[in-house]
């Protein structure tokens, strides 16, 4: 959450619902899978195509990106461990966040 005091805006991390915990990995695991489905495939390069983008269906890219998912790797995971990092970095700013 975003905390403006005087000229500075901090963000300072805030607990979050359980619906939303869900919302958000979801979301980052579709993000993930989407991302993936623009890459060209193993040992193919884009000139290859001559032109035409190489598309790989919506339902591998979510498959792949679920399996790497429940291994603990992936773009998905990694996104989490950002996510942490950020808010780990940013637990200074605790005493600035507001109840509702």
């Amino acid at each position: 959450q975003k905390v403006k005091v005087g000229s500075v805006t901090y963000y300072v991390p805030t607990p979050i619902t359980e619906t939303r915990s869900y919302f958000e990995s979801m979301r980052w695991i579709h993000r993930a899978g989407r991302w993936d489905r623009d890459t060209p495939a193993p040992g193919k390069t884009m000139i290859a195509h001559k032109g035409v983008k190489p598309r790989i269906k919506i339902w591998d890219g979510m498959a792949k990106e679920i399996v790497d998912a429940y291994n603990n790797t992936g773009r998905a995971i990694n996104t989490v461990y950002e996510h942490h990092k950020t808010c780990e970095q940013n637990r200074a700013y605790a005493h600035y966040r507001r109840t509702k």
